[in-house]
């Protein structure tokens, strides 16, 4: 399986989870000035959203199959075990974010 999960159900919550995180980073873009601060936040902020749509689909999907998937697996699975990469993005990408948006700038 070349690691991947699998496409039912974690494939399809994971595109709702990617969805959320590209619309809220992208609506967000829009709406906050362009000073790192902000883009701390709205990378925060797509992380949150991204992970509350990855949990109404894994439970929606769970309930269409009739297995169980309690609150407690969600959280060891998709919040606790995630923290050092959460960790790493919220040091690194606010940082690339203002440099490429400082070589946009001087083109």
């Amino acid at each position: 399986t070349l690691g991947m999960p699998p496409l039912m159900p974690t494939g399809i919550a994971m595109c709702a989870e990617l969805m959320g995180y590209g619309f809220t980073t992208g609506l967000l873009a829009r709406l906050f000035p362009r000073k790192i601060g902000y883009s701390y936040l709205n990378l925060l902020l797509a992380m949150i959203v991204g992970r509350i749509l990855l949990a109404i689909a894994e439970f929606t999907l769970a309930g269409l199959q009739n297995s169980s998937f309690s609150f407690e697996t969600f959280l060891n699975a998709t919040v606790i075990s995630s923290l050092p990469g959460v960790a790493l993005q919220l040091l690194l990408i606010p940082p690339l974010v203002k440099l490429i948006q400082k070589r946009i700038e001087t083109e």
